[in-house]
């Protein structure tokens, strides 16, 4: 039998320790990632321990490691692409289609000005420089000196606020719930 086969002989008992976590009818899909991962990433002797015995503690860590995984990817934020907008509008023209879309435009242009309002008065700026040019991050911080992770940041937290100013209304724009707007 080869190694993978004896951390599978305590399935049910993984299946447990992943719903304990929380998993719930994710429990069995966690447990089978946590394999492929062993398989692909461990060796015998790291999960089979020199007596034989599977080493339970660095499966359940594998577990523990898909699990936070899981939970980081379900709540990162969605990301909104503006030419999805654009090709949404042109495709299918009507009146309170086109109102709607005014109406976000508004709030983001809203959402842009109001970035200054947080006491450091180049977030706007940054912003729209790294928007609208094609140069990296790396490469505005050479030519402004100013740092890389002080832009990075500033990039990050500007859309972080747009996303919460207009997130909802965008959403209901692409699902066509006009009246929500």
């Amino acid at each position: 039998m080869d190694w993978l086969g004896k951390v599978a002989q305590h399935h049910k008992e993984y299946i447990r320790y992943a719903q304990k976590m929380g998993c719930g009818v994710h429990s069995e899909d966690l447990v089978q990632e946590a394999y492929i991962r062993l398989h692909k990433y461990s060796s015998e002797d790291k999960v089979i321990n020199s007596d034989g015995f599977v080493n339970k503690s660095y499966v359940w860590r594998v577990i523990f490691s898909v699990w936070m995984q899981y939970y980081k990817d379900s709540k990162k934020i969605k990301r909104v692409d503006i030419d999805l907008v654009i090709s949404d509008v042109t495709s299918d023209y009507n009146e309170y289609d086109e109102m709607s879309y005014h109406t976000i435009v508004e709030k983001m242009y809203n959402a842009l000005n109001d970035l200054d309002q947080d006491g450091y008065p180049y977030n706007k700026e940054m912003f729209l420089l790294y928007a609208k040019s094609d140069k990296s991050m790396r490469k505005i911080s050479s030519d402004t000196n100013i740092s890389l992770t002080s832009i990075f940041n500033t990039i990050k937290n500007c859309k972080k606020e747009i996303k919460q100013s207009i997130g909802e209304d965008f959403e209901d724009y692409l699902n066509k719930d006009f009246e929500l707007i």
